[in-house]
């Protein structure tokens, strides 16, 4: 290591508050990844107000927060507030399009809606990006029954859907 690097490190010691960030930088443990989880917490036992409310705040904070992004898209969907998910979802997905379950949920909302092909299309994308058993992520849904058939003919014609 040459001598400014040592330097640089011990003077970055220094300057460390004693949780160990540097000055003017939040730990993980302190912000944003706490929230998440506490979000997550809420949001398993059936809190979705408290847990909606968690999710604004980290994205207050960091407005690209994907996981929170899904995280709301979920519960607005859940709630019926199907065109306000998939404006969430839909940003969640520009900044990270491999999210199986953002295409997932959003795949629910579109259904919903009777926007049928939209719902296929996200539905192949979360079965392409590692959905194995569609039972996994798939909510129930009006719209199940047709989702089961499908899944079926993926199944059978993967090359067809544009997966393979």
């Amino acid at each position: 290591m040459t001598s400014d690097r040592k330097k640089r490190r011990l003077g970055a010691k220094h300057l460390r508050n004693p949780s160990g960030t540097l000055p003017g930088h939040q730990s993980r443990a302190d912000g944003i990844e706490d929230l998440f989880a506490a979000a997550m917490v809420r949001y398993r036992n059936g809190e979705l107000v408290p847990s909606q409310r968690l999710c604004r705040a980290i994205l207050a904070r960091d407005s690209r927060h994907v996981r929170s992004l899904v995280l709301l898209g979920d519960m607005a969907q859940q709630e019926g507030r199907n065109n306000q998910a998939i404006k969430l979802l839909k940003k969640a997905l520009s900044l990270h399009p491999g999210d199986a379950t953002a295409h997932d949920n959003i795949a629910i909302a579109y259904q919903a809606l009777g926007r049928r092909k939209e719902a296929v299309w996200h539905f192949t994308q979360a079965i392409a990006l590692g959905l194995r058993d569609p039972h996994t992520l798939v909510k129930q849904s009006t719209g199940f029954g047709t989702f089961e058939a499908f899944s079926r003919g993926l199944a059978e014609t993967p090359y067809a859907c544009g997966i393979v």
